[in-house]
């Protein structure tokens, strides 16, 4: 199936027919495309194969295409360049919700595993200035230690900051090429990508070996850096940037966006305060609020013992601060005369209260002891 699929990528399709091919056709089925009977491949799965006609009919071309994959094929096995189709099981889970997700991804390093599901996207100007750099350096670290994925494009500049800032923490990094994996652009972050390979990260890209950089590669590769993301973190960009075509593929794809609060307007810091401005990203207001990317791409602080309990002050307040009980309901309420008191809660009730709790990272005794310590404090005189 993978050799037809590269071979139908190199004649054209665009990856939304490719994929649904591959989700939805057997191999034989594929096969039969390369046999000359595309159209009845194209009436039994309702697949518009209409502009593709020309080529698909040409049974000498399509042979030449299939000469190309394998090709391909034995040139990645020289260069050690594995790959992975969206049909498979080791495609990246966050990306294959992409309406163009790439069909064929070609990667370097041990391959895609659970633990990549967890990332953040971190991108943003070739030229940063200090503010950038430091935001980086500052937050990075904290999205490393709570084992998330760092996902960037091994660009100068902010690019290179996330990648290095990642790798000296210990953390796994992600660089997405806008060319083949026969080579690295630019070439003086060829070490940065050879230490990505060593400290177990990945080089990926959808574009197969011997393809050279080009400027709509670039455009295509953000969608990619922000698809494999839970969400995306610009540090600094120009209101007109890539960094900010990768904030518009990540507002498409449902991505939240962040961006560190700029301590003052300037060139680099002019895209974040409009997205800032037009409600289209969370601010990060300093390293000690590193949370929020954390907690709105649905996970919770872990290791972080101050932050947590930090956030479960903060939870427990907000939820004490918002009670008006009603009377008459605890005089309803069933309480048993044991030594031991016991109260009668009615289910429903009771699943709604664990689920707030559940979203607040508290416990029961966490909120009991709050709630104790606030009808003590209120007595005090």
């Amino acid at each position: 199936m993978e050799l037809y699929l590269i071979a139908l990528k190199e004649l054209g399709l665009d990856n939304m027919t490719l994929n649904y091919i591959a989700l939805n056709c057997t191999f034989e089925e594929v096969h039969e495309i390369f046999s000359g009977h595309y159209l009845s491949i194209q009436l039994s799965k309702n697949i518009n194969l209409d502009k593709y006609s020309s080529k698909l009919s040409d049974l000498v071309l399509m042979q030449e295409y299939l000469k190309k994959a394998k090709n391909i094929i034995k040139k990645n096995k020289k260069n050690k360049i594995k790959f992975v189709c969206i049909h498979q099981k080791s495609y990246p889970q966050n990306l294959k919700k992409l309406a163009d997700a790439p069909t064929i991804l070609y990667f370097k390093g041990r391959g895609f595993y659970k633990k990549h599901i967890k990332a953040l996207a971190c991108v943003g100007t070739r030229t940063p200035t200090p503010f950038g750099v430091s935001a980086v350096e500052s937050l990075i670290p904290k999205w490393v230690n709570e084992d998330f994925t760092i996902v960037s494009g091994l660009a100068e500049g902010i690019d290179t900051v996330s990648h290095t800032t990642c790798l000296k923490n210990n953390g796994t990094t992600i660089a997405v090429l806008a060319h083949g994996l026969d080579m690295i652009y630019p070439k003086s972050n060829k070490d940065l990508a050879d230490t990505i390979l060593q400290s177990n990260g990945l080089l990926v890209s959808e574009y197969p070996i011997g393809t050279p950089p080009e400027k709509h590669h670039f455009v295509n590769r953000n969608r990619i850096v922000s698809g494999l993301s839970k969400g995306v973190v610009v540090f600094e960009t120009k209101a007109k940037s890539g960094s900010m075509h990768t904030v518009n593929f990540a507002i498409s794809q449902e991505r939240p966006v962040f961006c560190p609060l700029p301590d003052m307007a300037k060139p680099q810091t002019e895209g974040l305060l409009k997205l800032l401005n037009e409600k289209k990203a969370v601010a990060i207001q300093g390293k000690n609020r590193y949370e929020k990317a954390i907690i709105l791409t649905g996970y919770k602080v872990k290791k972080d013992k101050a932050k947590i309990q930090q956030l479960k002050t903060i939870s427990t307040y907000n939820i004490l601060n918002t009670l008006d009980p009603d009377i008459n309901k605890i005089h309803e309420s069933k309480i048993s005369e044991k030594k031991t008191a016991t109260i009668t809660v009615d289910r429903e009730l009771y699943e709604k209260y664990k689920q707030i709790l559940n979203k607040q990272n508290l416990s029961s005794k966490d909120l009991f002891n709050a709630f104790i310590l606030s009808v003590i404090n209120s007595q005090k005189t």
